[in-house]
């Protein structure tokens, strides 16, 4: 509990949140701001030092109505409900609900469905509405909100408690690097192979193009990298690149030898805004023990690299073991913590914050920086629109603006190249950021 309570309040809002056991209810707390009792609620079987996901404690959803005088009626379904609800209670066990979204305590217990990747999917919720300052969402898709942090925002307001510190929407632009040019980078007698190969299917559009870049009288499709650091000139990017060895079907990048990798990847620390240049572990890397420590080796080596913090290519790091596992190698930033099918916040906060480990009930020495949307979840996942997707985040980023909170952009060079499906994803991107400019200011890091 104490974890919980240090990030949502402490952290988030600069208040300290204590309890002791109620009096007159046995296995309830009475929750303290200085002297004055603020609320008091059930210990949900999460929030105990002994319970572990894989016990499986039910986690019943509680819906919480608030009439709030900033945000209008709020409608919020919480975990940690109680099975009977007593007067002058909250219903639910608010640190429960706090350590079940930041520990993605659905995931770590298996309680969630998974892709052919092992990657989890949003659990289907059923109740009425969720509401929150004017907007509407069915309830299976409160993973689109952050809701810690709107359960933490409300409950400080009912509390009649201020926080008069500077609550900002943050925002930051992050590009993965998979595939970092469509012709060049390879060795020349494997790219002879593929025009033979192009020419006998007929593919004379790409066989025409591959030529003319070689000959170096057109540019690469995908090196759309000039206009991506002309468009955020003056704001820090971060970039993570994939340096894996070929593993088709899924790590098909560069050789991570080759000259053309290399020379990107130094290039890409050049901008003005400043930039970081991160280390992008393999599909293959995140199955294979051998594999991820051959990798990292290799990426420690890299000149100019940031080592610092890492995003997992398909977004395949998991929250517990994966965690336990970066920190025992040394990153300080696991920035995978995404939907891969889907938009919004896998553990229900937008945020940076340090993780806790339920095994042995301990913070880890390192940061989780979630994920708020990705270009291949919206287009493949959601099959929406480019033109549409502005419909489907604005009112995302509303509620993240309203709780201070952070809205961190995964897109990829190839996504903004106009090229093999991505036409207007380009105008797409430029206008979310255009309205993330409008509504904050990017957030650095450690650029």
């Amino acid at each position: 509990m104490r974890y919980a309570a240090e990030v949502v309040f402490h952290d988030w809002h600069g208040l300290t949140v204590e309890w002791s056991p109620h009096g007159s209810i046995e296995g309830w707390v009475e929750a303290r701001v200085g002297d004055a009792v603020v609320s008091r609620w059930p210990v949900h079987a999460v929030a105990r030092d002994e319970t572990r996901p894989e016990d499986q404690p039910e986690v019943l959803w509680h819906t919480w109505s608030v009439d709030s005088p900033k945000h209008g009626p709020c409608v919020l379904p919480l975990p940690c409900a109680m099975a009977e609800e007593k007067d002058a209670s909250m219903g639910f066990d608010v640190l429960g609900a706090a350590l079940h979204g930041l520990t993605c305590w659905s995931e770590q217990a298996d309680e969630v469905a998974r892709d052919m990747h092992g990657r989890p999917l949003p659990m289907e919720i059923d109740g009425q509405p969720i509401q929150w300052n004017g907007h509407r969402w069915p309830m299976s898709q409160l993973h689109r909100m952050p809701w810690v942090e709107c359960m933490a925002l409300l409950l400080v307001e009912a509390w009649g408690l201020s926080d008069d510190r500077d609550s900002t929407f943050g925002w930051k632009p992050t590009f993965d690097v998979d595939v970092a040019f469509c012709h060049l980078g390879r060795p020349r007698w494997k790219s002879h192979l593929l025009q033979c190969r192009d020419v006998l299917l007929g593919r004379w559009q790409t066989a025409s193009m591959r030529r003319l870049v070689l000959s170096g009288k057109s540019k690469d499709p995908y090196d759309t990298y000039a206009w991506i650091k002309d468009f955020h000139r003056n704001e820090a990017l971060t970039w993570y690149v994939l340096a894996a060895k070929r593993r088709r079907p899924y790590d098909v990048g560069l050789d991570p030898n080759s000259p053309a990798l290399s020379g990107l990847k130094e290039s890409l620390t050049h901008h003005e805004g400043g930039a970081l240049v991160r280390w992008h572990p393999g599909h293959g890397a995140m199955s294979s023990e051998e594999v991820l420590l051959q990798e990292r080796a290799e990426a420690l080596q890299w000149a100019r690299g940031d080592h610092r913090g890492i995003r997992a290519h398909f977004l395949r790091s998991e929250p517990g073991e994966g965690w336990r596992t970066w920190e025992r190698l040394g990153v300080e930033e696991d920035c995978s913590l995404g939907w891969s099918r889907e938009v919004g916040f896998r553990g229900g906060v937008s945020r940076p914050y340090m993780v806790f480990d339920l095994a042995s009930n301990a913070r880890l020495q390192l940061t989780v920086e979630p994920i708020a949307v990705m270009d291949s979840a919206l287009q493949a996942g959601l099959n929406v629109r480019p033109e549409a997707v502005m419909d489907v985040v604005t009112p995302m980023m509303d509620v993240v603006r309203d709780v201070g909170g952070s809205w961190v952009i995964c897109w990829h060079n190839t996504s903004v190249s106009e090229r093999d499906g991505w036409k207007g994803w380009q105008a797409a991107y430029v206008s979310m950021v255009q309205r993330a400019r409008s509504m904050g200011h990017p957030t650095h890091g450690h650029a």
